[in-house]
């Protein structure tokens, strides 16, 4: 399974390239959550915190920008996402942008170990349930959500320019 999904990352992930993020009107799996429309926070306000960010217990997502990135740590890309996407946090975390890691890993341990290092929470997707459910595929994934909670765009694999594209974004965002 492990080698599929990072076959299927590598496929998708295209260095270089804005290529991964899904313009307007895509849809994201079976909640058919199209640009405009509210994403499911509350199913990610109740999966169990790993770790990362102030430590929390409890998720409240909402009223704010925000990033969610569907990761794992034994994927190459993910951790070319969550240093790109740890960057930005660093840069509009005080200005109220919000991310959120959702660990896709197989063994627990090991997804708690790697979400302590993170700057942002990091919530288990236990079996991979919510993202079988959005149709989450392959990794690393990185959804954006508009203060009301509805998608703005979603991107498929790493893309080198994460870090400009997503600050041009936010900058419209907030």
């Amino acid at each position: 399974m492990r080698t599929l999904a990072a076959l299927l990352a590598f496929v998708v992930a295209i260095p270089g390239s804005w290529a991964g993020f899904v313009a307007k009107g895509a849809r994201v799996g079976a909640f058919g959550v199209a640009q405009g429309q509210a994403f499911p926070l509350d199913k990610v306000e109740k999966m169990p915190v790993l770790g990362g960010g102030d430590g929390g217990e409890q998720l409240k997502l909402g009223g704010h920008v925000t990033v969610l990135v569907f990761w794992a740590s034994w994927c190459p890309y993910c951790k070319k996402q969550l240093a790109a996407l740890s960057e930005l946090k660093a840069k509009f975390g005080p200005r109220g942008v919000e991310f959120v890691g959702i660990n896709k890993e197989e063994n627990r341990l090991n997804a708690k170990a790697a979400a302590m290092h993170l700057p942002f929470p990091s919530v288990y997707d236990e079996q991979e349930r919510f993202s079988s459910e959005l149709g989450v595929n392959a990794i690393p994934v990185t959804v954006v959500l508009d203060k009301q909670g509805k998608l703005v765009r979603h991107s498929v694999g790493y893309v080198a320019e994460t870090e400009a594209l997503l600050s041009s974004l936010f900058e419209r965002l907030l």
